[in-house]
C-alpha cells in the first residue's frame, strides 16, 4: 500500500510533506526552493538527525525530517541556518502536530 499524502502545506518558497501510511507518521520532507530538474547531489546528516539534500551546484534543496513529532522550530531552523537557508515560521511545521 502507497503512503497517503496526510497534509502538504503549499509555502512561498518552500512546502512541507508529511505522509501517513498504516495510521504512522513517516519521516517529513520540507521541499526548500528549487529549480526544474534539481535532484539531490549529495546529503548532509545534521546534529539533530535531519538529512538536508543538495543540489549539484551546492544549494541545498530540501530536508528530511525522520522524526516529525519530535521536531521542533528550533532544530529545524537550526538545520536551515547551517546551510544559509531563511527561518521558517512555527507555522509551517503545523502539519506534523496535526497528524
Amino acid at each position: 500500500m502507497r503512503p497517503h499524502t496526510l497534509w502538504i502545506a503549499a509555502l512561498k518558497h518552500h512546502y512541507l510533506e508529511s505522509p501517513i501510511a498504516k495510521a504512522r507518521l513517516r519521516p517529513a520532507y520540507l521541499y526548500l526552493a528549487r529549480r526544474p530538474g534539481d535532484t539531490s547531489a549529495r546529503a548532509l546528516v545534521t546534529q539533530s538527525g535531519d538529512v538536508i539534500d543538495f543540489a549539484a551546484d551546492d544549494r541545498a534543496i530540501g530536508m528530511e525530517i525522520p522524526s516529525p513529532a519530535a521536531a521542533t522550530i528550533q532544530s529545524v531552523n537550526e538545520a536551515l541556518r547551517l546551510v544559509s537557508y531563511p527561518p521558517i515560521l512555527a507555522e509551517d511545521l503545523k502539519p506534523l502536530r496535526t497528524a
